[in-house]
């Protein structure tokens, strides 16, 4: 898929937690990307120009024109105090579409999906929702892990839920690394990588790591040193904090 650059506009923008804003851009032109991409916006702060990559936390459609991302915010962070300042109307550039997150046709879904993520790491998974339910539909088994810190950090969580008691097929689980006890359906304590080790993988699983590098890296560890998985099968992508 081509890349591309265009002007696009703040339309609104909301606190999801107290750390992680979602805001939604009017596009100028045509953007055509898939669920799991990721884009740079680009603004000028001082005269010195900054970029920064984020997730597309909405579905791909035809005729589409607007798209949302999610941002961590970070103290004295110099893109999360301009989200925080921005109002509507504020205009920066978008570059892309990016990133090789991406799921095949549901005709051509593996056996089994795995997709685990940390914070807003969960941003590519929740524009592949539509897809996810067509790869239940075909009968996929699908892994979704996501590790926050405590309740107070968890976002997009009910729609990852209500699929989870629509489909028997679909394994839905929050971790939460910092808390003690936890009553919230499909909540458990412990890390992502807690969970993952008593997994049952299927050999010709796909596994999609999405977060903290330091997750990425022992995840990747984990699916190809003790589940006996080739690289091939495990796609990554790293969210490196910037200020």
């Amino acid at each position: 898929m081509d890349i591309s650059s265009q002007k696009i506009t703040l339309l609104s923008k909301m606190l999801l937690t107290p750390r992680v804003l979602w805001l939604r851009f009017q596009l100028s032109e045509p953007f055509c990307f898939q669920a799991g991409q990721f884009i740079k916006l680009e603004w000028d702060v001082n005269r010195q120009q900054v970029a920064r990559s984020y997730s597309i936390a909405s579905p791909p459609y035809q005729g589409m024109t607007s798209l949302s991302l999610v941002a961590t915010l970070l103290a004295n962070g110099i893109a999360s105090t301009q989200f925080q300042h921005a109002q509507p109307g504020w205009q920066i550039w978008l570059k892309g579409p990016y990133g090789r997150l991406l799921l095949s046709k549901a005709s051509e879904c593996p056996p089994q999906l795995v997709l685990v993520a940390t914070g807003t790491g969960i941003a590519p998974f929740y524009a592949m929702l539509p897809e996810l339910e067509e790869y239940l539909k075909k009968g996929c088994q699908i892994e979704l892990f996501f590790g926050v810190r405590n309740t107070e950090d968890l976002f997009f969580y009910y729609p990852f839920r209500m699929l989870a008691e629509r489909f028997i097929n679909f394994r839905f689980s929050v971790c939460f690394s910092r808390l003690q006890t936890t009553n919230l359906p499909h909540g458990h304590l412990g890390y992502v990588q807690d969970r993952l080790i008593v997994l049952d993988t299927h050999p010709s699983a796909l596994v999609m790591l999405c977060g903290h590098p330091d997750m990425v890296d022992r995840c990747f560890s984990l699916f190809t040193k003790e589940k006996g998985l080739k690289a091939s099968q495990i796609k990554r992508e790293k969210y490196i904090l910037n200020h």
